[in-house]
């Protein structure tokens, strides 16, 4: 086999890998092709529910803070996970890691939450040399939800009704 997939790597790839190259043995599979599973969106806005539960009436918007915070503090984040990989501070990525982790699935960003607890636990199991793609896997995540939440920022009032 000459092919290889690499980590982390997701369900669809892993299912088009396995066609490639074990073709199912029913000729019905091959009339009728699976439809492709969409690769998941950056961000579950189902989990801003939780955050809008604590929501106050004639209050500022409180997923407005939270996304404004985060947005914040994710940026410098991200930008210390890749100072800590030049310094080699594998103590400093695990716990930025473990931040980012924990804020992100807080707001639905999923892959960016795996991506970071991937990238903790590499730093605890000693695979630092995972490190690096995985700030780069990180680094594109997080733009990519950045720019759903910023987008959510612009379109919603900053004051609750």
């Amino acid at each position: 086999m000459d092919d290889y997939l690499t980590k982390p790597f997701s369900h669809q790839a892993l299912a088009e890998m396995l066609v490639r190259w074990c073709p199912p043995r029913n000729l019905q599979h091959l009339r009728s092709p699976a439809r492709p599973v969409p690769p998941p969106e950056p961000v579950d806005r189902t989990a801003w529910e939780t955050i809008v539960t604590f929501q106050r009436p004639r209050q500022p918007s409180v997923r407005h803070k939270i996304i404004s915070l985060y947005l914040t503090n994710s940026q410098a984040q991200v930008t210390q996970l890749r100072q800590a990989w030049q310094g080699r501070d594998s103590d400093a990525i695990r716990a930025t890691a473990h931040s980012l982790k924990s804020s992100s699935a807080t707001l639905g960003a999923h892959r960016l939450a795996t991506l970071a607890k991937q990238l903790e636990e590499a730093c605890w199991t000693a695979h630092v040399e995972q490190a690096e793609g995985l700030i780069m896997l990180i680094e594109i995540a997080h733009r990519d939800a950045c720019v759903i939440f910023r987008n959510e920022l612009q379109s919603s009032p900053k004051e609750a009704a």
